[in-house]
């Protein structure tokens, strides 16, 4: 049985010393893949973009379900509480170096639930920042429970300096953005993600974002037990994710060496990230769930996620 400890390697949450604008530059200059063709822009995506086995609308649905729910998440702060090691990085742990400083990174993330609260709730006022200042704040507001990685956003003050934004197709779709509030304590340093909490008031949003949750995973399911017998042939990975801080972008690959430790699990796989990959969901045909795998890094054996329950 493999251990779960991976070597020291490149973290691909994208870290921009000189803010916003460094994005673009860092998209152009990529060394780890140049040119980005193994990128298939969100709404580019379609059939052909999967092994002929896959060209099925059922398949296209749930990348599309997945890649709604997939958000781009930009932290601003670095906590001082980032130990120097941890059990799932051979090295030293991610940012460590950058402790207490405001430089930015980007990294991605997938709304896995939304909460909704009105006055019955007696869960107070909206925790987003304009309600925050407001001397008016909505009593009817929500919380967006976030996967991502936890070398992403660690803990809660790096969550109030961080904020997600959904719904950044392209460059003509620059999405909506909510501010984050903290992390759930059912986060795991070890098996590397967290539920990163974010606020808002605004119930079309809410409402639509609860939606899509459900259709997700009504489809995967679907997915899951229509191509339940080819999970260990073609071993099918997919992931959507914001590579650099940019436009949403899916990549399809497979998965090649899956590495168990009791009902935990890790993979490595072809799929292509970029920085700015870090916390995307891996999706690996017939696997998704509340605990899914989510990007974690890359070595010299290839991309590879955090722990997950299968």
């Amino acid at each position: 049985m493999e251990t779960l400890q991976r070597k020291s390697g490149l973290v691909p949450a994208e870290i921009c010393y000189g803010g916003e604008a460094d994005l673009h530059k860092h998209c152009i200059g990529c060394k780890k893949n140049p040119g980005h063709v193994n990128f298939i822009p969100v709404n580019d995506f379609n059939l052909g973009h999967l092994p002929s086995r896959y060209r099925d609308v059922i398949m296209l649905e749930v990348i599309k379900a997945l890649s709604a729910l997939t958000v781009l998440i930009k932290v601003k702060y670095t906590s001082l509480e980032r130990p120097k090691s941890a059990p799932c990085f051979s090295g030293q742990y991610p940012f460590y170096n950058t402790r207490g400083s405001d430089v930015l990174r980007t990294g991605t993330g997938r709304v896995r639930r939304v909460f909704k609260y009105t006055e019955r709730h007696n869960k107070g006022t909206c925790q987003c920042g304009k309600c925050q200042h407001s001397d008016t704040p909505s009593k009817v507001w929500g919380v967006i429970c976030v996967v991502t990685a936890t070398h992403l956003v660690f803990d809660d003050s790096e969550a109030t300096q961080a904020n997600c934004v959904v719904g950044f197709d392209d460059n003509k779709s620059p999405g909506v953005s909510l501010d984050g509030w903290m992390v759930h304590d059912w986060s795991d340093i070890k098996g590397d993600w967290c539920l990163f909490i974010c606020v808002s008031c605004d119930l079309k949003l809410l409402n639509e974002l609860d939606k899509m949750c459900q259709h997700f995973d009504v489809l995967w399911r679907k997915v899951r037990d229509k191509y339940r017998r080819f999970v260990e042939e073609d071993k099918l990975t997919v992931i959507v994710s914001h590579p650099h801080g940019c436009s949403k972008q899916v990549s399809v690959g497979q998965w090649t060496h899956k590495h168990k430790r009791r009902v935990w699990s890790k993979y490595t796989y072809t799929t292509c990230t970029c920085p700015g990959s870090s916390g995307a969901t891996v999706y690996m045909l017939g696997y998704v769930g509340w605990l899914a795998h989510l990007h974690s890094g890359s070595d010299s054996e290839g991309n590879y996620c955090g722990e997950g329950l299968w």
